[in-house]
Order: C-alpha cells, then sequence, then structure tokens
C-alpha cells in the first residue's frame, strides 16, 4: 500500500502550479501578441504540422461525427473509420461548451496534466520511502530533461528535425515537454504511468484489481496511442522471465497478470490490425509514420544529458546489491534496458514513439545514483550554510544541468510569436476563406493548394486536400513532388490532367500560391472563380 501524507500532497499541487505557469503562459502569450489582421493558430515549434491533425479530429466532432476520416490526403471516398476514444473526448468538450478547437486542444492539457503529476508522485512513493527524496525524485520527473540545447545552440531549425536532440523536438521525451505540447501526450504517459504502478503493485502482492486497472488502462492506452504495445508487453515480458531465471521457477501470480492485460489489450489491437489490413490510407499512414532515432548516438546522449550518467550509477547500485535489489528496483532496470533496446530496433520504423515512458525509468534510477553521490561526498561547500544561498545555487544548478533544453523550447516558441510567423498567425483574409469553403462546398471536396495551406484546410474548412501531411497523405512524397510541378509547370493541358486524374473539386489561391506560380489561373478554361476576397481566390475546377 502506498501511504503518501497531506502535506506531501500539498507539495504536487505547489508544483503543478508551477508547471501551469511555465507551460501556459507562452501559449497565453502568443494569443494576446495576435496581430489584428490574423488568427493564432496556437500551434508551436515542435510537432506544428500534427496540431492541425488534432484540430480537424476536434471539428469533426463538433460537426456531429463520432468517427473520424483521414481529410488531409484526397483519395475518394474517404471512410469515417478513426475510432479514437481520446480525441473524441476533446471534441465531446468542445461541442457541448461552444469550444474553439485551439480553445479546447489547450483546456484538455489544463484539465489532464495534474492527473500525470498525480501517477508520477505515486511512482516516487513505490521506490522511495522518505517524504524529502520523494520530493526531490517528483521534482526531477516533471521538470528534468537533457541538454539538448547545448548541442544545437541558440537557433532551432525545422529543416533537420530527425537529427535534432530529442529534449528539443520530440515532446514525449520528457514529462515537462509532453505537458508543454499536447493533452494527447499528458494522456498516454499517464496512462502508460498507470499501467506500471499496478504491474508493480501485482507483482508485490498479486491481486487482481491490480490487474484489472493495469488492464484497463492498457484498453483504453491502445485504442489511441497503440506505439506502446511493444514497450508494455516487452517490459513485462522481459521482466517476467528474468523472475523465472532467477527463482528457477515461474511465477503463476506473475504471469495471469500479463494474461489479464493481453486479454483487454486485444480489441484496440485487433481494430487496429483490422484497419490496416483492410484501409489502404490507413496502410500508407503505417508506411510513413516512420520516426528514426538520430543518427549520431551523441546526439541521443545529449537527449538525455546528466541523467544519463546518473541512471547508470543508479543501475549499477541495483545490480551490485547484497542481498539482491527488491523486485520493483529489478523492474526499473528492466524497464530502461528493454525500452532503451526497442527505440533503437531495426524491425520497427516507428522508433521515436517509443521513447515516451523512458524518461520515468531513467530519472528514477539517476536520482538514485544523484543520492548515492550525496551520501558518498556530501555538500560540503562553506556557503551551503545559508538555506537561502543553498537553494539558490541549487535552482540555478538545476536549471543549467537538467532544465535548459526546455528554457530552450519555451524561449524558441516566445520569440518565434514575436515574430510573427505566418505559420503561427494566419491572415484573416486566408482564414475567412477556408470558412467558406466548410460553407459552400460539399462536405467530400477535394482542394489543392500549397502544403502549409493544405496543412490547415482539414481543421478549418473540414474538407479533404491533395496534400495535408507528411504522414497522413498517402504517397505524401510522390504527392509533394507532383505538387510543386503542378505550380511551376507550364503546360497549361498538364496541370488541368493533373486536377481531373487527382479528382480535385477547388483550387485555393492566395499570395503564397501566386508567388511561386507560373500561371494565372484567370486565363484557364477549366477554373472557375467562386470565391474572390483579400487577395485569395478559390476556384472550382471545370
Amino acid at each position: 500500500m502506498i501511504n503518501i501524507t497531506r502535506s506531501e500532497w500539498w507539495f504536487v499541487g505547489k508544483v503543478g502550479l508551477a508547471v501551469a505557469i511555465l507551460a501556459f503562459a507562452p501559449i497565453i502569450a502568443g494569443a494576446l501578441m495576435t496581430p489584428k489582421a490574423s488568427v493564432f493558430t496556437g500551434q508551436q515549434f515542435a510537432n506544428y504540422t500534427d496540431t492541425m491533425v488534432y484540430y480537424s479530429n476536434i471539428e469533426q466532432v463538433k460537426a456531429g461525427h463520432f468517427l473520424f476520416k483521414n481529410l488531409f490526403s484526397g483519395e475518394q471516398p474517404s471512410h469515417r473509420f478513426i475510432f479514437d476514444p481520446f480525441w473524441l473526448g476533446v471534441g465531446l468538450l468542445a461541442k457541448v461548451f461552444s469550444l474553439s478547437a485551439f480553445f479546447a486542444y489547450h483546456l484538455s492539457r489544463f484539465l489532464l496534466f495534474p492527473f500525470l503529476l498525480i501517477a508520477l508522485y505515486l511512482f516516487t512513493a513505490l521506490f522511495f520511502d522518505e517524504a524529502a527524496k520523494r520530493k526531490i525524485c517528483f521534482v526531477f520527473l516533471v521538470f528534468a530533461s537533457g541538454v539538448g540545447a547545448l548541442a544545437v545552440g541558440a537557433g532551432l531549425s525545422r529543416l533537420d528535425i530527425d537529427n535534432m536532440p530529442l529534449d528539443l523536438v520530440t515532446p514525449e521525451t520528457f514529462t515537462f515537454f509532453s505537458i508543454y505540447n499536447s493533452p494527447h501526450f499528458i494522456a498516454s504517459l499517464t496512462l502508460l504511468a498507470l499501467i506500471f504502478i499496478f504491474s508493480i503493485l501485482a507483482f508485490e502482492r498479486y491481486k487482481f484489481i491490480y490487474s484489472l486497472g493495469a488492464g484497463l488502462s492498457a484498453l483504453f492506452l491502445f485504442q489511441f496511442h497503440p506505439y506502446h504495445v511493444p514497450t508494455v508487453f516487452g517490459v513485462l515480458g522481459v521482466f517476467i522471465l528474468i523472475n523465472f531465471i532467477r527463482r528457477r521457477e515461474i511465477n503463476f501470480d506473475y504471469l495471469k497478470h500479463y494474461f489479464v492485460l493481453i486479454i483487454f489489450s486485444l480489441p484496440p489491437i485487433f481494430y487496429h490490425f483490422w484497419t490496416v489490413k483492410n484501409i489502404w490510407i490507413r496502410q500508407q499512414h503505417l508506411l510513413q509514420n516512420f520516426g528514426p532515432m538520430p543518427e549520431s548516438f551523441s546526439i541521443f546522449l545529449f537527449s538525455f544529458g546528466f541523467l544519463a550518467p546518473l541512471a547508470l550509477i543508479g543501475v549499477f547500485l541495483i545490480l551490485i546489491a547484497k542481498p539482491p535489489g527488491s523486485e520493483k528496483n529489478v523492474f526499473l532496470v528492466v524497464w530502461a534496458v528493454t525500452q532503451g533496446l526497442l527505440i533503437y530496433s531495426p524491425f520497427l520504423s516507428f522508433r521515436r514513439r517509443l521513447i515516451e515512458g523512458l524518461s520515468i525509468a531513467v530519472i528514477i534510477l539517476a536520482v538514485r545514483g544523484l543520492f548515492y553521490l550525496k551520501e558518498k561526498f556530501g555538500l560540503r561547500m562553506p556557503m551551503f550554510k545559508s538555506y537561502f544561498i543553498k537553494n539558490a545555487i541549487l535552482t540555478v544548478l538545476f536549471v543549467f544541468l537538467f532544465f535548459l533544453s526546455s528554457l530552450a523550447v519555451i524561449l524558441t516558441d516566445i520569440n518565434t510569436y514575436l515574430k510573427k510567423d505566418p505559420a503561427l498567425y494566419i491572415k484573416k483574409s486566408r482564414y475567412e476563406a477556408m470558412r467558406w469553403l466548410r460553407s459552400n462546398t460539399p462536405d467530400d471536396s477535394v482542394v489543392v493548394s500549397l502544403p502549409d495551406t493544405g496543412n490547415m484546410i482539414p481543421a478549418i474548412s473540414l474538407r479533404q486536400v491533395y496534400w495535408g501531411h507528411d504522414h497522413q497523405t498517402a504517397m505524401s512524397a510522390k504527392k509533394k513532388k507532383e505538387l510543386k510541378t503542378f505550380f511551376m509547370a507550364s503546360d497549361n493541358e498538364a496541370r488541368r490532367r493533373f486536377l481531373k486524374e487527382n479528382g480535385i473539386d477547388y483550387f485555393f489561391f492566395g499570395a503564397e500560391e501566386g508567388a511561386i506560380s507560373s500561371f494565372n489561373p484567370e486565363e484557364s478554361a477549366y477554373l472557375q472563380k467562386v470565391f474572390d476576397k483579400g487577395g485569395v481566390s478559390i476556384y472550382r475546377i471545370l
């Protein structure tokens, strides 16, 4: 049984207040800085194109749909086959309270992150008996990350995301970045933590209620974020195997828990298998949803920074412990090692997606290593006799050693807002044109435009686009090349054929499209202007 005092929960609340200020102040500032002739999209540097996918889901629910369809690819027919309980819940929140997708998205972050903090504190209570140690570990779990900012320097660029430190561009790598970026990362990390909390409790003293809790958490998690199936069953499977080898006997309670977890996980697993097998556009999404780890292992090490060597000390202490470490300590090592191997597995295309949750194991191990160093060497600096000076110095050290990358992410977004980045502040004329599409075109219409515009149309217009997202758009790379040819080619007949062959119904033509086009749509007999306002025109394909 986990015993946590009221004063500890007060501490969790205070940390939560700090998280709320740091995680929500930038987006509020971005909204307040919106120019008069623009609309703030609420996007951030990290995963900025994915945000429109989430907005699209929210808007589909507001329009009365409970199953989603992929609006980011123009194939017909586009089926409503996507059952995502998480975004359905956020969409219902928006529908019931008449909220914009932007507001519902960030309100969900605010409503969900306290549950993640509670789950993380429960985790610390499993591994530390002393309240002081629990609090320190909790602060690390919430705020600590790597030192990727030192590797990159002052400027971040979207040009080479795959080879940048994970703590700068992959939100699910660490807790604070997850809270800062998206509500579905908060929900998935919370559920993953609960699965392992219930599993540890089941391994210590088997009760069906623990298996039930883990099973229900897995049922919900795998339905909207199936990437964690290898993590959950890989970590638990390896742990059970190692326990069998260590004890030289089969623990049937462990197997019972594993079996219950499998039973609850089967419905979402079968659902995803069926959609991949039977729906072509889902197959394309899976094939393109690759997430490679950085080519350089040094970049990975920068991503975890000082946590990595401290965690190695923690692992070493568990392995040499006499008598042998407790089962839950062994579980911690198995978790870190198994998930570490999975994210570099050559058999999985979405390796980067598997990074979520690894930080929990690494940080708890790192804090154990930190406590060992403190006990071994102590803090003998005379200035530490002053409570104020001591805490000021420790805070500065923590920020520099463990919070620098998160700070860089925050400052990057604020700087982007100050620059009025057009990817984050859409001109009202373009926004109104997209709203016109929603009100004046058939639901199954397909629109062609520049990629940045195509990423926004599904969220604002609720219309399919020829190209809208690197992963969601079927045959994305091929289509992007064809789109460039369409705008740049001088052959008028080839453009007409491109539009007809791809089932495109409307052409969105604003200043951005005009800047790169080699033709004037006014002179094309197969294009009929149906909207013209504020420098944006929309043409229907004849």
